[in-house]
C-alpha cells in the first residue's frame, strides 16, 4: 500500500485479504509480492494498476521511538498524518505530551524539567541531559487525550485522540548510532630509570552521547611486565 508492506490475513488462488495501514489523504497504488520483496503493481495488459484513496482522519499512531545518532535526544515519531502538536509551540515541558513515568526516566537525576519540541507535525524531540535514565528497552508512553489530528476540530476525550506506547529497540536504538572513538595521547618515550611515571590522556575521546565517556585502562599482558599488578 504505497510505501508500506502488509502481510495478508487470508489468501487463496483468487482472493487476498489484508488490513490496510494508516495513510495520508490521496491516491495510493496496491502492489503484490510472492516473495515479500519484489512487488508488482500490474499493467494495462493484465487489467491495469489497482489504486485506492485514503479519506478521513485516523487516531495518531505512535510508530517509533529512537535516539538521534548523537544520543543527545529522544525522537518520538507519530504516523505521518499531521497532528495538533498537543497545543505546544516551541520548546516546552515534555510532560505536556509524554506520560509521567516516561518524563521521570528522561529527567533521571537532573533537577531540571525535560524539555521537548516538535520537529514537524508528527515528530516530537525530547532533549536529554547527562543524568538521564532513559535507555534502550525502556517503554515510552504518550499522555492520553492530548495529541489529535490537526484537522480534527473536536476536543478530547475522543476516539481520534492519541494514546499508546512504544519500546525503544535494544538492538537498533538509533538509525545510525555513532560509535565511541578512543583518542589517547601520551609521551613517545619515557626514562629507563625505576619508578618513572607514565601519563596518558583520553580526554579527546568522543562518542558518548549526552553522557560523559567512561575510560577503563588495561595493559597487554603479552607486552608488559607485571600485568596483574598494573591491571588491578
Amino acid at each position: 500500500f504505497g510505501t508500506t508492506a502488509t502481510a495478508p490475513s487470508f489468501f487463496n488462488d483468487t482472493h487476498i485479504v489484508v488490513s490496510t495501514p494508516y495513510g495520508d489523504d490521496g491516491a495510493r497504488t496496491v502492489a503484490v509480492a510472492l516473495n515479500g520483496r519484489q512487488f508488482t503493481a500490474g499493467t494495462a495488459a493484465d487489467g491495469g494498476v489497482l489504486t485506492y484513496t485514503f479519506v478521513g482522519l485516523h487516531t495518531p499512531e505512535l510508530e517509533e521511538v529512537i535516539f538521534n545518532d548523537q544520543a543527545t535526544a529522544l525522537v518520538v515519531r507519530m504516523s505521518s498524518q499531521p497532528t495538533n502538536r498537543g497545543g505546544m509551540a516551541g520548546l516546552e515541558p515534555c510532560r505536556i505530551i509524554l506520560a509521567d513515568a516516561t518524563v521521570l526516566r528522561i529527567k533521571g537525576g537532573s533537577s531540571s524539567e525535560p524539555l521537548c519540541y516538535w520537529r514537524d507535525d508528527s515528530t516530537l524531540v525530547a532533549n536529554l541531559n547527562q543524568f538521564t535514565d532513559i535507555s534502550p528497552g525502556d517503554t515510552v508512553q504518550l499522555r492520553p487525550g492530548v495529541v489529535k489530528p490537526l484537522a480534527f476540530a473536536g476536543s478530547c476525550p475522543n476516539e481520534l485522540c492519541a494514546e499508546g506506547e512504544q519500546v525503544i529497540d535494544v538492538d537498533e536504538p538509533c538509525a545510525s548510532c555513532l560509535r565511541p572513538f578512543a583518542a589517547v595521547s601520551g609521551p613517545q618515550q619515557i626514562s629507563a630509570c625505576p619508578l618513572e611515571t607514565l601519563r596518558l590522556d583520553a580526554s579527546a575521546s568522543v562518542g558518548g552521547g549526552i553522557k560523559p565517556l567512561s575510560v577503563i585502562w588495561r595493559v597487554d599482558p603479552a607486552r608488559t611486565d607485571y600485568p596483574d599488578e598494573l591491571n588491578a
